[in-house]
C-alpha cells in the first residue's frame, strides 16, 4: 500500500488489517512506523537474509508485531508476499 493511498473497508465485519495499515474512521490507512518496519524488512530480504533471520533481526531490535507479540517467519513470508505483488 503507497502512503497516500486510502481505501474504504471492503468487510465492515472485517477487523483485521495488515501490517502497515490502520483504521481511522472506518477508512483503512496507512500506519507510517509499520511502513518503516516494511521498508526494512524488504531492504533486509535483499541483502540476503533469510526470513527467520529477518524474524530474530525484528524480534532483537524489540519491534513489535501488529498484535504486539513475536515475529514469525511466516509473518515476514507474508508481508513480502504482499509487498512484491502489491509492487
Amino acid at each position: 500500500m503507497q502512503e497516500n493511498e486510502i481505501t474504504k473497508t471492503s468487510n465492515p465485519k472485517s477487523n483485521c488489517l495488515k501490517y502497515g495499515e490502520r483504521k481511522v474512521q472506518g477508512l483503512i490507512v496507512p500506519h507510517f512506523e509499520e511502513q518503516k518496519i516494511i521498508q526494512k524488512i524488504l531492504g533486509l530480504k535483499n541483502q540476503g537474509y533469510s526470513l527467520r533471520k529477518i524474524a530474530k533481526f525484528l524480534l532483537e531490535k524489540n519491534i513489535k508485531s501488529k498484535r504486539g507479540g513475536q515475529w514469525d517467519k511466516s509473518v515476514i513470508g507474508d508481508i513480502l508476499k504482499r509487498e512484491l505483488e502489491e509492487g
